[in-house]
């Protein structure tokens, strides 16, 4: 038997992947001047994580093979899968709570726990993935913890790219413009340290690998996530930055979570699996039947 790409995640994965990991990037800066220097919340962000999460879930079960299974995403304790539906399910109730407390203006002396709850909800929400990933040996660019520093860098910047569009520029005691700057420098390191990494890997990792640099994702990966979601993006910000020009900066944004959502897509389509495989190899859809 010969390489072949994994076919059980596709688009729709991505995309799930793309907006909880997003959503959880845009609550933690939202929060983050609340958390650091005492101030308001910025609670248009927190809504736009509250939304991009309910995205998430809403594929998520849509890709579910029947709904009768949905409830064991909650109860199979031995699979990340499970880790991922209580995490979405924390987010939505504390992200909701989150705004709920200032607007009714009640229980205020909570909103502190209920913010570092939903911090931790965010954080296991961005990581789940990469470590579902790195439970499939049978596909070797998943291994490791590469993935998982991918996908959290990756998160927290198309969530600073969330929260710049929805007018957080000004309304944080941060410079939202330079953490998206710094953004885009961590995950281009991380993005090149995998591309390295599974360079220099088994043959399966090295095929994969060559399919995004050379092969049929050529175009999706190099054009829409290396020059579209990074160096056009990155660009942007620095002329945007030193011109004082926030429309250059939502442009760059926009651009941002655009090339994110082909990263996420690159990531599954790249994934290929190796050869003469067992029965019960572990597989993208593993944890849907154990």
């Amino acid at each position: 038997m010969g390489h072949e790409s994994q076919t059980e995640w596709g688009w729709s994965i991505a995309i799930e992947i793309f907006c909880g990991g997003t959503a959880g990037g845009a609550y933690i800066l939202s929060a983050l001047p609340y958390l650091i220097f005492g101030s308001t919340i910025f609670l248009t962000g927190v809504v736009a994580s509250l939304f991009l999460v309910c995205i998430s879930v809403f594929v998520l079960i849509a890709e579910s093979t029947s709904l009768r299974r949905v409830p064991r995403a909650f109860s199979n304790i031995k699979s990340p899968l499970t880790v991922g539906a209580i995490s979405l399910s924390l987010f939505i109730l504390f992200s909701t709570a989150t705004v709920a407390i200032p607007h009714k203006g009640s229980a205020t002396g909570a909103l502190s726990i209920v913010v570092w709850l939903a911090v931790a909800a965010s954080l296991l929400t961005i990581i789940y993935p990469g470590i579902l990933m790195s439970f499939m040996k049978g596909i070797p660019l998943w291994g490791g913890s590469g993935p998982s520093f991918l996908l959290l860098s990756a998160a927290l910047l198309s969530g600073s790219a969330v929260v710049t569009l929805a007018g957080g520029m000004g309304r944080l005691n941060f410079s939202l413009s330079q953490v998206t700057l710094w953004g885009l420098v961590i995950y281009g390191f991380f993005l090149f340290i995998f591309i390295v990494t599974g360079g220099r890997s088994s043959k399966t990792a090295r095929i994969s690998v060559q399919w995004l640099i050379k092969g049929n994702l050529f175009l999706l990966f190099m054009i829409g996530v290396i020059a579209m979601g990074w160096v056009v993006p990155f660009t942007l910000y620095i002329v945007g930055m030193v011109s004082s020009s926030p429309p250059l900066l939502h442009i760059g944004s926009c651009l941002i979570l655009i090339g994110g959502i082909l990263m996420r897509y690159s990531l599954m389509a790249a994934a290929v699996r190796m050869p003469l495989l067992s029965d019960d190899s572990i597989t993208p859809t593993y944890w849907r039947y154990h």
